[in-house]
């Protein structure tokens, strides 16, 4: 396996180690990179070791790879010894449209065949460079700009020789943002030099996301939809179609994703009558009909149609209407009815059978179980699931593999937790609680201590009560009040000041009535108030010690029993919880929509148009009732003039 622009290494590592987990053999895999800079080609050897890579698989070389051909077998003596070194595998994201040098390098093997990239972009140099190392079964993936599907000149000649030459396999465009630094759009292009069909697939990804920040981030489910895409080869509605090489011949050689497929949501509709006069088209009610099909009767509880094509909303709440609906309910119950059993087979293959499961790969397999549970389910989104599935499992995974390492016992573990903290203005790595190295407090408080639990809770929550009551006396008094007690009272962030408040109420005549809001009042009621956080304090702090030491006494006496039914809750039923929720969030989303469909034509132009007429009017009103000085006065006449021209138009 290669990377001619290796940078720190990690795309090179995150693909090997992909590949080790289905071989079953890291050690099977030799690592080639290259990379020009100096600091970043020592963070890939760097990587490579701290990532537990062999030295002997371990081949690299700083170099810039278009300037001279590797890798090859003796780099010692180069113009002498070319042979070079055929992989099976290349993986690539070089810098984008870099200049380089083309002279001289018309006969090179590597372009011979293709031609020689502008020396403006070197982005086909770089893929021609990996596409020849590649051995005739191998492949090739390279990320590259979105321009290399379409710009001309050079560019244009290659891609048709690559086209012709039957090499280009499958073109994927991505999310824009995914990189840091850049919001360039990019593609990811897979290539071979031996292929069994001679069309294209074409993937647009463009559209599937989490929007993190100011970048965008490809979750779980987005990139197994690509490679179960690419896997299929198989079209895809609005987002991957296989395209011939006469159609792409038509198209002059262009690949640009959209002249062949593409996921970006059409403009939405607008329908002027309705714009003007109110009314929701039936026509785009009549959109969400995959939604009405499985759905039967919802649709007429939320719409009253009538003959003319338009209808208005029944409710005046849709999302209450659409999740209390029977066929709501009958959803649900397909969703519980694909997932009976499921909690049993999970239970039976990863708690069963800890000692025995293969960490690398046993995903796979519980998620082709959880795609063909989902199948017959109307619409539930099966990538969706595997979402839920999949950021499960990183818990799971990690269990398992520490269980393996330690056996059993490892469930009776209790770590310190550590923390940088500051303390003194000196920041220092010191113990901030316990947790279970597998058990979670939390669960086997909820479990097995949920008294305790539950009087801790009430506890925290009394006392954030009265913290809350103490603060809003302050906020709640005059600036003038405030000044009066600057002496007794004191808002500073850890408090009041206890002993100058109870000198102050104590002060005070016995046996008298102080007015509510008075400044004696709120002293009373502020120390009643204190000396209770005082008590709950103290209360809080024992529950808490005995909580936490309970805790600890009962993960490490768990018997076999209790282990499995951490492990159960830990693993299954949050996993459960989540997946019976998909219906549901399906359901939001359909009411969502309805809501939005809605309010584009909740407000017609001629009721607007009303009430900006009656706005206008009531202006023109109450300028007629202003007085100031001349020049005041004009623009008053002004505006009443313009005013009083809008409502004659």
């Amino acid at each position: 396996m290669c990377d001619p622009t290796s940078g720190s290494g990690s795309l090179l590592l995150n693909i090997g180690q992909a590949v080790a987990r289905h071989m079953g053999d890291p050690d099977a895999i030799k690592y080639y990179a290259q990379e020009i800079k100096d600091n970043t080609f020592n963070l890939t050897r760097m990587n490579l070791v701290m990532r537990g890579v062999k030295a002997d698989n371990i081949v690299t070389r700083r170099g810039d790879s278009l300037e001279y051909d590797w890798p090859m077998f003796d780099d010692s003596d180069p113009e002498n010894s070319y042979e070079p070194l055929f992989v099976d595998a290349v993986v690539s994201n070089p810098p984008y449209s870099q200049k380089w040098t083309a002279d001289g390098k018309a006969p090179d093997p590597r372009f011979a065949k293709y031609g020689l990239a502008p020396e403006t972009k070197a982005d086909y140099a770089f893929l021609l460079h990996e596409l020849f190392h590649i051995k005739p079964d191998g492949i090739l993936t390279i990320v590259l700009p979105h321009g290399v599907l379409f710009r001309g000149g050079s560019e244009e000649t290659i891609r048709t020789r690559l086209v012709e030459a039957n090499n280009i396999d499958t073109i994927i465009g991505l999310p824009g943002s995914i990189f840091f630094g850049t919001g360039i759009l990019t593609i990811i292009m897979v290539l071979k030099k031996q292929r069994s069909h001679d069309d294209v697939l074409f993937i647009d990804a463009s559209q599937d996301f989490l929007k993190d920040g100011k970048n965008n981030v490809l979750r779980a489910r987005d990139i197994e939809r690509i490679v179960d895409t690419v896997l299929a080869r198989q079209d895809v509605e609005n987002y991957a179609r296989v395209v011939t090489r006469d159609e792409i011949r038509e198209n002059d050689y262009n690949l640009n994703i959209p002249r062949y497929v593409s996921a970006s949501p059409a403009p939405e509709p607008v329908d002027f009558f309705a714009t003007v006069n109110g009314g929701i088209p039936i026509s785009e009610i009549d959109a969400f009909s995959e939604y009405w099909d499985v759905l039967p009767g919802l649709r007429e509880a939320l719409f009253e149609e009538d003959a003319n094509g338009y209808a208005a909303i029944r409710t005046a709440d849709i999302r209450e209407t659409v999740l209390v609906h029977d066929a709501a309910e009958a959803l649900e119950a397909a969703m519980s009815a694909a997932l009976a059993g499921f909690p049993e087979s999970l239970k039976t293959g990863l708690i069963d059978n800890a000692m025995g499961v293969q960490v690398n790969t046993a995903e796979d397999a519980i998620k082709a179980d959880l795609f063909a549970r989902l199948a017959p389910v109307p619409l539930a989104n099966a990538y969706q699931g595997y979402q839920l599935l999949h950021e499960q499992w990183l818990v799971i995974a990690n269990d398992l593999t520490i269980l393996q390492t330690e056996g059993w016992d490892a469930m009776r573990v209790v770590d310190p937790v550590m923390e940088w903290k500051t303390k003194n203005k000196k920041k220092a790595y010191m113990q901030t609680g316990r947790e279970g190295r597998v058990a979670p407090f939390a669960l086997v408080r909820d479990l097995y201590l949920p008294e305790l639990r539950d009087q801790a809770d009430d506890l925290t929550d009394e006392h954030d009560t009265v913290e809350a009551e103490l603060a809003s006396l302050i906020e709640g008094l005059s600036e003038e009040d405030k000044t009066d007690l600057v002496d007794v009272l004191n808002a500073k962030e850890d408090g009041f000041l206890k002993t100058d408040l109870n000198k102050a109420v104590k002060a005070l005549p016995k046996g008298q009535q102080w007015p509510e809001g008075s400044v004696e009042a709120i002293q009373i009621e502020a120390k009643r108030l204190l000396d209770r956080l005082t008590k709950v304090k103290k209360q809080l702090k024992e529950a808490t010690a005995e909580l936490e030491t309970r805790t600890h006494e009962t993960i490490e006496s768990l018997t076999t029993e209790q282990i499995e039914e951490v492990l159960s809750t830990k693993w299954i039923g949050a996993l459960m919880v989540e997946l019976r929720l998909l219906p549901t969030l399906t359901l939001r989303d359909l009411a969502s929509r309805v809501q939005r469909l809605n309010d584009r034509y909740a407000t017609p132009l001629a009721q607007l148009d009303e009430k900006i007429a009656l706005t206008e009017r009531k202006l023109l009103s109450a300028l007629d009732g202003l007085v100031g000085s001349d020049t005041d006065m004009q623009a008053v006449e002004a505006l009443k003039q313009m005013l009083g021209g809008s409502q004659r138009d």
